[in-house]
């Protein structure tokens, strides 16, 4: 097995944030997540700063070495505020597992509270790539 490769999942330039539902796809063959709470069932992830678990509620916190994808939701609850700028919503530590490249794929939903009013927030996501070497 391989190095382990921490990789941190951001948000930029994000106004009144307070909540996301993001998958992150990887190839299974190549990959693997290590689980950031051996003491808790599965495998999870380490969450963020930016959207404070200790502020909020964390759905889900899931990741699936067999299918390869990662799948993390979490919200703000009142009264905390909804949050801008940047910073990292969670970080996955994956360990190689045989040569070659793997893609790193998002598929993200930002949801935004303004004056009260819950409503999306539009999103480019960029994925990436990890390099697997012998």
């Amino acid at each position: 097995m391989g190095d382990i490769a921490p990789v941190n999942v951001v948000v930029r330039n994000v106004t009144d944030l307070y909540a996301v539902d993001i998958h992150l796809f990887f190839d299974a063959s190549l990959l693997e997540v290590q689980d950031a709470n051996p003491v808790k069932s599965g495998i999870q992830i380490a969450p963020g700063t930016f959207l404070d678990p200790a502020q909020g509620y964390l759905f889900k916190n899931y990741a699936d070495n067999d299918a390869g994808f990662v799948w993390f939701v979490i919200t703000l609850l009142h009264p905390a505020p909804a949050v801008s700028g940047e910073g990292t919503l969670f970080t996955v530590n994956f360990q190689g597992q045989a040569s070659g490249t793997s893609q790193l794929r998002l598929k993200a939903q930002l949801v935004g509270l303004t004056e009260g009013e819950v409503a999306p927030i539009s999103a480019v996501t960029q994925g990436g790539t990890i390099v697997i070497t012998p």
